[in-house]
């Protein structure tokens, strides 16, 4: 009996719920920002699943993720291992407020800019332009690979590169990148 208490116990510890957060920003780098949204309408009752592979420095970990936007544009995202074990939900409402919980102990990257990175890959330029600061975003085609970049002045703070079913995030300044690989559903 005792057993299965430190079981049960063991568990439960290796299970964090994150209060809400009014976290409306992210910081990209010193003076530039980004103010996180719901989703536009033209996204609305939509959902994917994708990869997502993180690396930062020498570690990477691959995860599957299903993303979710509601009729109100609230975004959920949950990451899962690949034996579908949930490690971490999220989700970014309309009032401005994120929640997560996860089983993971450490996350490779905090789970604001990982919902930022998901905004900045699938929201449309127009609504991106409006809520990013202190610094600007371009689309541009090169060759078969559509790019967006952020920039200020001339320093390149982050790049997406979208190629088919594969489309690569690079975070210079945080110096992380995350790749997001189409599954089907």
């Amino acid at each position: 009996m005792r057993a299965v208490w430190i079981i049960i116990v063991t568990v439960l510890s290796a299970c964090t719920a994150v209060p809400e957060r009014n976290v409306k920003s992210v910081d990209l780098a010193s003076g530039v920002s980004f103010d996180m949204g719901v989703a536009p309408p033209s996204l609305h009752q939509q959902q994917w699943q994708k990869k997502l592979t993180f690396s930062r420095a020498e570690r990477s970990a691959t995860l599957l993720s299903q993303l979710a936007v509601n009729q109100s544009g609230e975004l959920r995202l949950v990451l899962t291992s690949g034996a579908g074990i949930p490690l971490l939900s999220m989700a970014f409402s309309d009032d401005e407020k994120i929640s997560v919980s996860t089983q993971l102990a450490t996350l490779p990257i905090d789970p604001e800019y990982i919902l930022a990175d998901v905004q900045l890959v699938h929201w449309p330029m127009q609504q991106l332009k409006a809520q990013l600061k202190g610094a600007q975003i371009q689309e541009f085609q090169r060759g078969a690979t559509r790019v967006r970049e952020i920039k200020r002045a001339h320093t390149l703070l982050l790049r997406i590169e979208y190629q088919g079913v594969t489309t690569t995030l690079t975070n210079y300044m945080h110096q992380y990148q995350i790749i997001f690989t189409e599954v089907g559903l």
